[in-house]
């Protein structure tokens, strides 16, 4: 099986309650992690500790803003 080490995962939403679940789940694997979310319906307090240790990227924003997808 790959191993997911290493890689660039973009999780769309990752602040949410799945999302932020997935997020949790992809950090123990050592990947390189960045989180796009509105912060519309959700917080970064299930992320905050990922966040301030470094293993993931925050980025606020929506998916539907094409400058910040390129």
């Amino acid at each position: 099986m790959e191993t997911l080490k290493d890689k660039k995962i973009l999780v769309i939403g990752g602040a949410g309650f799945i999302g932020s679940h997935l997020v949790r789940e992809l950090a123990k694997e050592d990947c390189k992690i960045t989180v796009t979310d509105n912060l519309y319906r959700s917080t970064t307090k299930h992320i905050d500790d990922l966040i301030n240790s470094g293993k993931v990227i925050f980025v606020k924003g929506d998916i539907r803003d094409r400058e910040l997808m390129d």
